[in-house]
C-alpha cells in the first residue's frame, strides 16, 4: 500500500505533503521510504509522521532531513503510547542533523518533552541554520525546572526563528518568565503564541519586559485564553504600560481572559499614544457598554488601530451605535457580536 501511494504521488506529480500518520513502520516500510527519498530527493516539501517504533522512525526522519526539498516536518504521537526513551533518542539524532541541514524551515513537534528531550531541542535550536518556525503547541512539558531552562538556552543561542508557538503547553508563570527572558535579545522573532497556558501577573510582567526590550522586534503576540478562575481577570497593568512605549507590535490577542471595563480603559489610555498596533482582539471577555462610553474619545485617537474585535462581550445596541459613530473613513474598524447575530465565535 505504501509503495502504491508513493508511486501514484510521483507519477501524478502530486508533490508536496507526504502524510505517513497511518503507516506501520517496520524494516520493510522504512527501507522503502528511505529508498524513495534517495531516488526522488526533490519531491517532498512537507512530511507528517505519527510517532511509533523509535528505531524505524529515527531512520526515516534522518533520511528526510538529508533531503534538500523538505522544508516542513510534523512529528506527533499519543502520550500513552510514545516511548520516552525513543523520543529522546530521535531528538538527539535530529539535533545532530540540524548542524548540517540547511533546508528545514518549520518543525511541528507534538510529543511529551522530558528534561533530556528539552536538552535536545535546545541543541537543535542552537544548531539550526534555516529553522524559522517551531511549534510545540499541545506538547506536555515535564514538571521540572530544567525543561524550560534547557529550551531557554537553545532560544538564547538561536539566530533563525521567526515564529514560536508555545500554546496549550500548561506553562506557569515561572516557565514563561524563564522562556521569555531568553527572547529579549532575539532580533528575528516576529510571532509569539503563549495562549492557553497559566499566565498570571508575573508572566504578564515578563511579557511586558520583552516588549520593552530594545532588541525585541515582536509583531504578533497571542495571550488569549489563559487558565483563569471564573471570576479571575488577567492582570494586564504592566502590559498596558509596555504598550504605551512599544512601537513594534502590530497584533495583540487577549480573548477569553475575563477582562473587565476598568482593564479596557487602562488599555485604551495606554494605546492613545501608540500608532503601531493595528489589530486588537478582545473577544469573549466581560466588556460592557459602559467601557465603550468612557473610552470612546480614546478610541478615536488610536490612529493606527485598524481592527478591533469585541465579539462575545456584553455589548448592546447602545455600544454598537457608539462604535458606529466613531470618526474615520473606515467604520468597519470594530466587529461586535450580539444576540441578533448568533453565537458563532468566528462571526
Amino acid at each position: 500500500e505504501l509503495h502504491e501511494l508513493l508511486c501514484n504521488a510521483v507519477e501524478s506529480k502530486q508533490h508536496g505533503t507526504l502524510s505517513c500518520d497511518e503507516v506501520t513502520f517496520d524494516s520493510r516500510t522504512t527501507a522503502l521510504l528511505v529508498e524513495f527519498f534517495r531516488v526522488y530527493n526533490r519531491v517532498w516539501d512537507r512530511m507528517d509522521f505519527e510517532f511509533c517504533d523509535g528505531s524505524q522512525m529515527e531512520l526515516v526522519i534522518t533520511a528526510a532531513l538529508c533531503l534538500e526539498s523538505v522544508r516542513r516536518l510534523f512529528v506527533a504521537g499519543e502520550d500513552d503510547t510514545s516511548n520516552q526513551q525513543d523520543v529522546e533518542h530521535l531528538l538527539q539524532t535530529m539535533a545532530t542533523m540540524m548542524q548540517v541541514n540547511t533546508s528545514l524551515a518549520s518543525l511541528w513537534f507534538l510529543l511529551p518533552i522530558s528534561t533530556i528531550s528539552s536538552r535536545c531541542l535546545g541543541d537543535m535550536l542552537a544548531n539550526a541554520k534555516s529553522l524559522q518556525k517551531l511549534s510545540l503547541s499541545g506538547s506536555q512539558f515535564a514538571e521540572e525546572p530544567a525543561v524550560c531552562e534547557e529550551l531557554s538556552r537553545g532560544l538564547r543561542e538561536n539566530r533563525t526563528l521567526h515564529t514560536l508557538d508555545l500554546s496549550c503547553c500548561v506553562l506557569d508563570d515561572a516557565d514563561i518568565r524563564v522562556l521569555l527572558q531568553s527572547l529579549q535579545h532575539h532580533k528575528r522573532l516576529r510571532n509569539l503564541d503563549i495562549s492557553r497556558n497559566r499566565c498570571k501577573a508575573p508572566a504578564i510582567r515578563a511579557v511586558s519586559e520583552l516588549l520593552l526590550s530594545d532588541d525585541c522586534d515582536l509583531q504578533r503576540l497571542d495571550l488569549g485564553e489563559q487558565d483563569l478562575e471564573e471570576d479571575e481577570a488577567l492582570e494586564i497593568g504592566s502590559l498596558a504600560t509596555a504598550l504605551g512605549a512599544n512601537r513594534k507590535l502590530k497584533t495583540l490577542k487577549l480573548s477569553r481572559n475575563n477582562l473587565k471595563d476598568e482593564q479596557v480603559l487602562e488599555l485604551a489610555e495606554a494605546l492613545r499614544t501608540n500608532e503601531t498596533l493595528s489589530a486588537l482582539d478582545l473577544q469573549w471577555n466581560k466588556i460592557t457598554d459602559e467601557a465603550l462610553k468612557k473610552c470612546s474619545s480614546l478610541l478615536s485617537e488610536m490612529v493606527g488601530l485598524e481592527v478591533l474585535l469585541l465579539g462575545g462581550n456584553s455589548i448592546g445596541k447602545e455600544g454598537v451605535t457608539l462604535l458606529e459613530s466613531l470618526p474615520g473613513d473606515d467604520q468597519s474598524i470594530c466587529t461586535v457580536e450580539d444576540d441578533a447575530r448568533g453565537n458563532d465565535e468566528n462571526e
